[in-house]
């Protein structure tokens, strides 16, 4: 019994350690649902979703006749990039993994035409992220 015991110990930290490693290196992002944030476009609430991460953001709208994930980077240097990752939509789970091999926005799309028109300036003001298209419609995001 306490063989079988190690060899399971040892199984585990076969599979949990490169899962930990990874993420403390950065090559793993974990994005977790945040299940208190609100989506707003023109001043009305939409459905969709929100998932974090420690340096970003992925919303995913629901207004549209189909859904349109936007993932929202703050970088080191206090800016914010934003980028429209269509086709790519954000899973409606609870969490899920990016890995840095097979990120789903390969393409920085900021200012190129999008179905919805060129983006806006990026704006933060605490809680609140907000940016605008060139036909004038204002995406709103409370966490």
């Amino acid at each position: 019994m306490k063989i079988l015991m190690i060899v399971c110990a040892v199984l585990v930290g076969f599979l949990v350690f490169p899962v930990i490693y990874s993420t403390a290196k950065g090559y793993t992002v974990w994005y977790w649902r945040d299940p208190h944030a609100q989506i707003f476009v023109d001043g009305h609430r939409v459905s969709g979703y929100v998932h974090q991460a420690r340096d970003g953001l992925i919303v995913t709208r629901g207004d549209l006749p189909h859904r349109r994930s936007y993932i929202i980077s703050f970088l080191d240097n206090g800016s914010i990039n934003l980028t429209d990752c269509s086709p790519w939509i954000a899973p409606a789970s609870f969490v899920f993994v990016i890995r840095d091999l097979d990120p789903p926005c390969f393409t920085n799309r900021i200012n190129s035409e999008t179905p919805e028109g060129r983006w806006g300036p990026v704006q933060m003001h605490g809680d609140v992220l907000e940016f605008q298209t060139t036909n004038n419609k204002v995406i709103r995001l409370i966490r």
